[in-house]
């Protein structure tokens, strides 16, 4: 909070905030976003390609966590997201939410085979659309 104030009245003192400088802060954070993001989505990709070429379960876990991985500087890039059409024609395939529960192919063990609030909780809605 004292840390704004300052900022306030030194941008004040000194005739309002340098816009240039804000502008080419965002877009700086903006790349840095959009260079992780990039960079983690090839490193999905590799493991993917890896898992095609060679299947077996450790290769679906590194695929896995390259999925988790890749999934975090691009949740950090939505925030520069805003009018882009192009983008949201294809993202919502990508990243539903909430969850496209259409979507899922395994659960952890613990979530369990049934529920009392949802009578298909167990169903296999890709095996048996």
């Amino acid at each position: 909070m004292l840390v704004s104030a300052g900022l306030a009245q030194a941008a004040s003192a000194q005739g309002g905030p340098d816009k240039q400088a804000i502008i080419a802060t965002y877009a700086d954070i903006a790349h840095a976003g959009y260079t992780d993001s990039v960079a983690l989505a090839r490193d999905l990709q590799k493991a993917v390609d890896t898992l095609i070429a060679t299947p077996s379960a450790a290769q679906m876990a590194a695929a896995r966590q390259a999925w988790l991985a890749a999934r975090v500087p691009y949740m950090q890039t939505e925030v520069f997201r805003f009018g882009n059409a192009i983008v949201d024609d294809w993202e919502g395939k990508v990243n539903a939410w909430p969850l496209d529960e259409g979507l899922i192919d395994y659960v952890a063990p613990a979530y369990g085979n049934s529920s009392g609030d949802n009578p298909v909780y167990a169903a296999n809605v890709i095996a048996n659309p």
